[in-house]
């Protein structure tokens, strides 16, 4: 059997069953006070269970061991810089395809005003320059 708990959200601890005093332990274990100082229902479970007291020992251990807890961290900090370089991936991709469609645009808009305006009569010279396409894209969108 699984139990999920949300630490965030248990508030009020009954300090006589055990899984609450593991709760609270847990939740605060790592917090101090303003003052530096460690939470004095805390302070009272660690002196009145040896369990959790050593529980406390190895946690305290542990983040003092830079080694540990870099190989704790290690993990979350790959997958946040996957995740940041991921989604610098895709905005560069995003402006690209967008540079990439405006100019395609810009292109198919040029030629189909070229087209109009042969159409009309206008000297290839005077096409180029109003469109900005060269006189021999303008050859070839002739034969």
């Amino acid at each position: 059997m699984i139990h999920f708990l949300e630490l965030p959200g248990f508030i009020d601890y009954n300090m006589k069953r055990p899984i609450e005093k593991w709760l609270y332990c847990l939740k605060n274990l790592g917090k101090l006070s303003e003052d530096g100082t460690m939470d004095e229902k805390l302070k009272i479970l660690l002196a009145e269970d040896p369990i959790l007291n050593d529980v406390h020992e190895k946690y305290l251990a542990f983040t003092r061991d830079p080694e540990l807890v870099d190989a704790c961290e290690s993990p979350m900090k790959w997958k946040r810089d996957y995740d940041s370089g991921l989604e610098d991936a895709m905005e560069r991709g995003l402006r690209k395809g967008l540079a990439q469609g405006i100019e395609q645009g810009s292109r198919r808009s040029q030629a189909a005003i070229a087209q109009r305006m042969m159409a009309e009569g206008f000297d290839l010279a005077s096409i180029a320059r109003f469109t900005g396409l060269d006189v021999s894209e303008l050859q070839q969108m002739i034969s």
